[in-house]
């Protein structure tokens, strides 16, 4: 007679808890995790840093010549990440639509894979093209400044590179202009430019 009770009991229990689980398809239940598409995927192997595999997928889907300028822009900062310069000097240029300005993104991108690929005239183009088209606010100022100083200095023009390194806000850029003055001075005391130095 004992028994009964406990076997109620536990009964009880396992009714309780049934009734605690959601019913199959209505509020509550979880659906499997959908598949990642391909840009996504893309996207997230550059979050992790796989730039080249990010790039074959970009190009698996048609980026390269995608009408899409996004998508190739996309597309050249995962051929920088491992880079691949020429290919994002090719992307990025292709990517301004005729009669357009290109944007700040481009622009920095830009005058990266030039100076990668020592272009420093159009590197210098490209960098003060940036400055004049990103917000005050934007952090990738004192960088851009410091690299256009760096890549003045390769061309030659210490004056351009002084007078760009002096206008590097103290508050962001201190470190970068200090490091870029002294690479710059040791470029300048290998091809003997004294005066510079």
């Amino acid at each position: 007679m004992k028994r009964v009770p406990l076997l109620l009991a536990c009964l009880a229990a396992l009714l309780f808890a049934a009734a605690a689980l959601p019913a199959r398809g209505g509020p509550g239940t979880r659906t499997p995790p959908s598949t990642p598409s391909p840009l996504d995927s893309a996207r997230e192997e550059m979050r992790v840093g796989r730039h080249w595999h990010a790039t074959r997928i970009l190009r698996g889907l048609g980026a390269d010549t995608a009408s899409d300028p996004a998508l190739r822009l996309l597309l050249a900062r995962a051929e920088a990440g491992w880079g691949n310069w020429a290919a994002v000097v090719t992307l990025v240029e292709s990517a301004v639509r005729p009669g357009s300005r290109p944007g700040a993104d481009e622009l920095f991108l830009l005058g990266r894979a030039l100076e990668e690929s020592a272009r420093n005239e159009d590197a210098l183009e490209a960098y003060r093209a940036f400055l004049r088209a990103a917000r005050p606010a934007d952090g990738r100022r004192a960088v851009a400044m410091t690299r256009l100083a760096r890549v003045a200095l390769a061309a030659g023009r210490t004056r351009d590179a002084v007078e760009t390194l002096g206008s590097v806000p103290a508050s962001t850029g201190v470190v970068l202009s200090s490091w870029a003055a002294l690479e710059g001075a040791e470029l300048r005391a290998r091809a003997g430019d004294t005066a510079a130095v």
